[in-house]
């Protein structure tokens, strides 16, 4: 479970670097930056929890 969750979040983080590097050919676009620095975090936050979770429910 664990593993799946890291393949994923690196393949969503692949993802925003393709997205950031494009972003940067079509100029400097600060605010999608942002956008996605918030998105990458709050993606990493939800993942943790579900993973967390899924611990705590093996251990009972």
């Amino acid at each position: 479970m664990l593993n799946k969750t890291i393949k994923i979040t690196l393949f969503i983080v692949a993802i925003f670097l393709l997205l950031d590097s494009f972003g940067n050919i079509f100029g400097e676009m600060i605010l999608m930056k942002k956008i996605f620095a918030i998105l990458i975090a709050v993606i990493s936050l939800i993942i943790g929890y579900f993973a967390l979770r899924d611990k705590n429910k093996k251990k009972e």
